[in-house]
């Protein structure tokens, strides 16, 4: 029984002092702009390889409260986050965006996890909810699928008049 115990303990311990490892309120301004940064183009890079760019610097957003209207997300009321939104690149992307970006990624304040990704079509996929699988380091240990990954498409490989 103590071996099980003490087996819960150094679990529990490992993954708060990973967790306090990527605290962004205890990063200096420059550290916190590279983690983020960083952060966003690993997420991107992940969940729609093809969208990535090197293009312009990426623009991180100050902090933001969650807020949601279903009772799951109880505990995540108010906990703080950023946005860092990923610039597109006009001379190789489609010229009629609307939104002038590629990405924008959600990430945790006080654990620097991503909790969102948007793109500028409008999906997007979401990384909380604790124990579902669901949450960003859950889904890179199971192995992205490409099923599972965002593509552009290129008009011409459909041919005239299926993309106005």
């Amino acid at each position: 029984m103590r071996t099980i115990l003490f087996i819960l303990l150094s679990f529990l311990f490992i993954n708060s002092s990973y967790s306090q490892d990527n605290d962004l309120r205890k990063m200096s301004r420059k550290q916190r702009k590279e983690y983020l940064c960083e952060k966003a183009k690993e997420v991107t890079i992940n969940f729609a390889p093809t969208y990535y760019r090197e293009h312009g610097k990426p623009k991180i957003e100050g902090t933001f409260r969650f807020k949601s209207r279903y009772p799951e997300d109880s505990l995540l009321i108010d906990r703080k986050y950023y946005i860092v939104t990923l610039p597109y690149d006009p001379k190789k992307d489609i010229k009629d965006y609307k939104i002038r970006f590629v990405s924008k990624v959600y990430i945790w304040e006080d654990n620097g996890e991503p909790l969102k990704i948007k793109f500028s079509h409008g999906m997007s996929w979401l990384f909380y909810g604790t124990g579902t699988g669901h949450t960003y380091n859950e889904r890179v240990k199971k192995g992205i699928k490409e099923k599972d990954q965002m593509k552009l498409i290129d008009p011409d490989d459909y041919g005239p008049n299926v993309i106005d």
